[in-house]
């Protein structure tokens, strides 16, 4: 693979609290606003659809994910891996090289599998007008995905950001045009989600700077361009099944509950898990796309205790964050469903708190399983990942046909959990860093206290004003609470350099 890395030139920016903070702050456009218009889109159509027919939807969007991963995955964390690595343009371009090879084999193998799938599948009625759809929906996220992924290998926030706000206006304007326009159906949202990426396709690879695969032409620079795609497959290749794993974990229990509870607890369920999971991912998400490539640039800088203190530095403040997510869906659970779910799909704020748990658990584990990226320890990671879903998997037999979707929000849960604690554990094996707790336990402590003072205010004081102005008075001490934890932290922050 050191075909891929090996360049002299300029390492790119020295991962420090300042350009950290600024790669956060360009990222947050990207993951803010589509956010936004996600509970813009939860809003209007858990009104429109009942929760069997959006539980409907949401099983065709899991199934997608799961073929998503099994194609788009390998390339997608291999670009991720090597073009964030890149320490000058001659071994971008390999890479890219590479990439495209690799997108001309995802292309050929969406079409064939799509021919042998439309000839060989017999669905139900109510299933049918999904299929071609659901099959466009899949041919554009396959490419799609490791196309947006390269703007974060590039570091280049605003074009990433650009795309994915893109994306969510597309996603959400088709879905409501075709859905009014055509047929109140759930086919028609499909459709929606399917067009918003074919549309995409050609701007974004435009704007990617691959440009027309001109290397074909040069024997020399298309056998290097194999040598990538084979080190791009080999490094990703172990990734589809910890992916495989991780979408098991993520989407696993909502086959469960069809099977036991039908199709109207998975809608409730994945209604009130995609709203607040969304939350959390616009907290993460932000982090994490910084702080991938810069993390890979000090690796491959040699920079082994910088990316390790870093490491330390960047979860245990995700450790904080990830508390603050939970307390506040803990607080304001019913709030959320009141306002953005639909009144059939209230129930489900039962959940919320617990979801923000294992969700915060997942993406702290993007951070603590690190050291198994460096190392390209990807066969391991895929080993966790497959026994955490196993654990899922048997959690929920166990748990939902009793409790329905709550036993499989406490389920998801256990699962995140331990899979965080694996990680951890074996991650220090090969890089010793650390959580530097005395800097996390404090603000943990001033949530949990902050946050039962205000349970108890409002219960207490607040509950003689509407519901709306309870909400927004408790809001607003929480936004407070969480200010004064975040400037902590920040400032704290500040002061440490490399």
């Amino acid at each position: 693979m050191t075909s891929v890395r090996e360049a002299p030139g300029d390492p790119g920016p020295a991962l420090t609290f300042g350009v950290l903070s600024r790669h956060i702050a360009a990222y947050l456009p990207g993951t803010v606003l589509p956010a936004l218009l996600s509970f813009l889109f939860l809003f209007v159509f858990t009104r429109i659809f009942d929760p069997a027919q959006f539980g409907q939807y949401s099983l065709v969007l899991s199934v997608v994910g799961m073929l998503t991963v099994a194609t788009a995955k390998w390339l997608e964390t291999g670009i991720n891996r090597y073009l964030a690595a890149a320490v000058d343009d001659a071994a971008a371009s390999r890479v890219a090289h590479g990439a495209i090879l690799g997108f001309a084999a995802v292309a050929l193998v969406i079409i064939v599998s799509g021919l042998v799938l439309g000839s060989l599948l017999h669905l139900s009625p109510s299933w049918t007008g999904f299929l071609l759809p659901a099959t466009l929906f899949w041919a554009g996220l396959t490419i799609y995905e490791p196309l947006s992924v390269v703007f974060q290998a590039q570091m280049r926030p605003a074009a990433y950001s650009t795309l994915q706000l893109a994306r969510s206006v597309l996603r959400l304007g088709l879905g409501l045009l075709l859905v009014l326009l055509v047929a109140r159906s759930p086919i028609y949202l499909l459709w929606g989600e399917a067009l918003s990426l074919l549309l995409l396709i050609v701007p974004a690879w435009h704007a990617s700077g691959f440009g027309a695969p001109r290397f074909l032409l040069n024997r020399q620079q298309r056998d290097r361009a194999v040598q990538v795609l084979r080190s791009l497959a080999m490094y990703g290749g172990p990734m589809v099944g910890w992916f495989l794993g991780s979408q098991l974990l993520n989407v696993g229990d909502r086959y469960v509950l069809l099977a036991y509870r039908g199709p109207a607890e998975v809608g409730l369920y994945s209604a009130s898990y995609d709203l607040v999971a969304r939350s959390i991912s616009v907290l993460a998400m932000p982090i994490l796309l910084a702080a991938h490539p810069l993390l890979m640039k000090a690796w491959g800088r040699g920079d082994r205790s910088g990316a390790a203190r870093w490491l330390g530095h960047i979860t245990s403040r995700f450790v904080v964050i990830g508390g603050m997510a939970t307390a506040g869906a803990w607080l304001f659970s019913s709030d959320l469903a009141r306002w953005f779910l639909g009144p059939s799909f209230f129930e489900g704020h039962r959940i919320m708190a617990l979801v923000v748990a294992g969700v915060a658990f997942w993406n702290l584990g993007m951070y603590v399983h690190k050291p198994f990226e460096f190392h390209e320890r990807t066969l391991t990671l895929f080993t966790l990942s497959l026994t955490a879903a196993a654990l899922n998997l048997g959690l929920n037999l166990l748990l939902v046909p009793r409790f329905g979707y709550v036993g499989a929000a406490y389920a998801t849960l256990a699962s995140y959990l331990g899979y965080v604690l694996a990680v951890a554990v074996r991650s220090r094996r090969l890089l010793s860093w650390s959580i530097p707790w005395r800097s996390v336990l404090p603000p943990l402590g001033v949530i949990t206290l902050g946050s039962g003072a205000i349970w108890e205010v409002r219960r207490a004081w607040l509950c003689q004003f509407s519901a709306n102005v309870t909400a927004a008075l408790s809001m607003t001490l929480f936004a407070g609470l969480s200010g004064l934890v975040l400037l902590r932290i920040t400032t704290r922050g500040s002061r440490e350099r490399t």
